[in-house]
Order: C-alpha cells, then structure tokens, then sequence
C-alpha cells in the first residue's frame, strides 16, 4: 500500500514540475529580452564609444594572436618558478617561527654501549669537576648554567639542541658544529680547554644531549630554549641597587663576596659568580642581559620568576662588572661584526 501511494504522488509532482518548468524559462528569457533591449538603447545613445571600444578589441586581439604560444610559456614560467620560491619562502618563515613545547624523555637510557655513552655524558654535565678535571680551569660544573643537567626550561636546556647544529654563529664567524659549541662552554664558562673532538668525553656529551633531543625534530627549538630574553628594563640597570638585592637575595648560596659555598671537599656546593674560580669574561653569562634573563627565570634557587625585571637587571648590572679571569682570544670574536653592546671586552 506504501509503495502505491509513493508512486501516485511521485506521479503528481513530475506533472507539476512538467508544468512549471516552461513557466520559469519564459519568464526568464523575457527578463534577457528586456535586459538587451536596454542594452542597445544604451549603446545607441553612444556610438562613437560603442565604436571605438569595438575597434580597441579588434585591434588588441589581432595584435596578441601571434603572442599566444609565447604568453602561454611566460604564464607557465611564473607558475612553476616564482610560485614555488613565494610558498617555499612562506613555508621558512612559518618554519622559523614555530616552537616545539618541551618535553623530556620518558624513557630510561637503553642498555649496551649506547646507554653507557649516555650515562657518562650525563655525568659529565652533572660533576664535571669529577669526570673531566683536566680539562677544566675553575670551580663550576657544566650544571651550574645548564640545571638539572641540562633539563630545566630556561636555564640553558639541552633539549632539542642537537637537531639545531651545525648552525651560523655571529661570535665565530662562521658554521659551528655541535662540538665546537660544547668545547666553546669548556674555554668560556668552564675558564678551561677544549675536548679533543674525538675523546670519549666529547662522545658521551654529544650522545647525552642527542638523547635528551630525541622527540624534537631536526631544526625546530623547544619552548624555554636558552634563558628567555626580558625586555628592555625600564630604568637603566643600578649596580649599586643590584649589589643591596644581592646581599638580601643571592648572598645566602653565593656569599657576600660572591665566592659561592663549598662542601667539605672543597667542590662547590653554589658556585662562585666572579673571582679566579669562576666563569672568563667571554662566558655567556659575564653579559648583562643573559645573566638577567637567567636570574628572572631562576634565581634565588627554587624561587625563579619571584624577581621583577628591574631586580634582574639591577643583579646582573653588579656581579657581571666584578673581576673575573681574562680570555685570550677574545680578539678573535665577532670577526665580521655585530659584536652585542653587553659584552665584556
């Protein structure tokens, strides 16, 4: 009964639309009439213009004829040489541009050679004063910049680091590998000398940070990279106001004299911020506005982003202007230029 009843009304419903449809072309096609009616009364008032326009086309398009084949090929050119650069351009900016949340392996160091290159490299960084003394020339461990080993959002992780090598380097001059960085914190930070490339130390450092990098892809940086910059203080940094926040915030751990705390071994408990045993003048952290970003973010130990900007600035103008040992080759820095106006020398 269903199946009956559909067909009748399907029946119904073409007719009608069997009906109207005529109805709606005609209508339709009286509309083009009127419309072209107008038209070429409008045209009749203008003859001249209809005229001349008429002659324009005719002319244009008997001089493009021959140029046909010839346009085609420039259009092609376009298409497949300049579109590509413009996407391939827009695709690097948006590349540079994004950053990768951090994030730390989940998993353990594996087993057999690999594994042990790994945890050596970690030893390295954590108590570098144990397992390479001789190649270094104060009292700090790679730690003391890099915390947590190398694990911690801006406090100079290692994350993501390893798929960022070889780069450019204003401060070489040149395309620096990821060793030449790490023996560039051995002579600089370390107030040491440099690993030879291929020692098992400098492998076991590698092989740790290549780890620690193992979720990062290759070119792109992590959220927290480096010590994240402050902007511009709005007063000028005061050493004498940052040498007052020092003996209130910082002399607890580092000492009013700066010289750090040691353990009964002598090794350092908090590391010394200026004097024979601490980082060279061409240290990173000797610069005013990397050791302001690296106090913000954080110092007092366990206490980080408890400082204004101000405060950091105001600590980072007094203890990067104390003594500290010299660097020979500071002369050989920035050869092509650009030298920061926070550099020491």
């Amino acid at each position: 009964m269903g199946g009956e009843n559909a067909g009748f009304h399907g029946d119904i419903n073409l007719r009608v639309w069997l009906a109207v449809i005529p109805q709606i072309f005609g209508k339709l096609k009286a509309e083009k009439k009127v419309e072209i009616v107008s038209a070429q009364q409008h045209e009749l008032y203008k003859p001249e213009i209809r005229n001349q326009k008429n002659s324009t086309s005719r002319t244009i398009c008997e001089v493009m004829t021959p140029y046909r084949f010839v346009l085609l090929i420039m259009c092609w050119v376009v298409t497949f040489a300049i579109v590509p650069g413009i996407l391939s351009f827009a695709a690097a900016q948006s590349h540079s541009s994004l950053k990768i949340p951090f994030s730390l392996p989940e998993d353990e160091f594996p087993d057999g050679p690999l594994g042990e290159a790994i945890q050596f490299g970690e030893d390295l960084v954590m108590e570098t004063q144990t397992f390479a003394k001789s190649y270094v020339g104060n009292g700090l461990n790679c730690r003391n910049c890099h915390l947590g080993g190398g694990t911690t959002p801006n406090a100079m992780p290692f994350v993501g680091i390893s798929g960022l090598f070889p780069t450019y380097r204003g401060r070489s001059g040149k395309v620096d590998s990821l060793q030449e960085r790490i023996n560039g914190c051995f002579r600089r930070s370390l107030n040491g000398k440099p690993l030879e490339l291929d020692s098992p130390e400098m492998t076991a450092i590698v092989a740790y940070m290549t780890w620690l990098s193992q979720s990062i892809p290759t070119g792109l940086e992590v959220e927290g990279r480096g010590a994240k910059r402050l902007p511009p203080p709005s007063n000028p940094p005061d050493p004498k106001r940052g040498q007052k926040l020092f003996i209130s915030k910082c002399s607890h751990c580092h000492g009013e004299d700066g010289q750090g705390s040691q353990n009964s071994n002598g090794s350092y408990l908090f590391p010394p911020l200026w004097g024979d045993h601490s980082f060279n003048i061409a240290a990173g952290m000797a610069r005013l506005n990397t050791a302001a970003a690296f106090i913000k973010h954080n110092m007092p130990f366990g206490q980080g982003g408890s400082l204004t900007d101000q405060e950091a600035y105001d600590i980072a103008s007094f203890f990067t202007i104390q003594p500290r040992p010299d660097f020979s080759d500071k002369s050989k820095d920035w050869p092509k230029g650009g030298k920061p106006k926070d550099a020491r020398y």
